[in-house]
């Protein structure tokens, strides 16, 4: 099943915008919090379709992003109203990149890099 949803995801994402978006933070992230997977996110351009541990998915889109889409809003959509995500940010500074989600209780997701 999980192998399934990831290939859903993958084939959503490849079809929400065009190449030219590829940009910051597109591709596939999984996303842990206290290292248990908690979801599963694709993002293309400002589009994202999330998939959570349960199996439950949805699709929304990034509100306000950096010109190098580094940094991102969230104000609606499944990744504000399922997990509390009001942000994020791409980290750069190690050998494989990784995305930090910003909650709005405190405590953030950690996203890796699904390769």
């Amino acid at each position: 099943m999980r192998q399934v949803l990831k290939a859903f995801i993958v084939l959503v994402v490849t079809t929400l915008a065009p190449p030219s978006f590829a940009t910051g933070v597109d591709g596939v992230w999984e996303c842990k919090a206290f290292g248990t997977l908690v979801a599963t996110i694709g993002f293309e351009g400002r589009n994202y379709v999330l998939a959570n541990k349960s199996g439950q998915s949805g699709r929304g889109e990034v509100g306000e992003v950096d010109a190098s889409f580094d940094m991102f809003v969230v104000r609606s959509g499944p990744l504000y109203d399922d997990l509390g995500i009001v942000g994020g940010r791409r980290n750069l500074g190690s050998d494989k990149p990784t995305l930090t989600l910003l909650a709005q209780q405190g405590g953030n997701l950690v996203c890796d890099a699904k390769l």
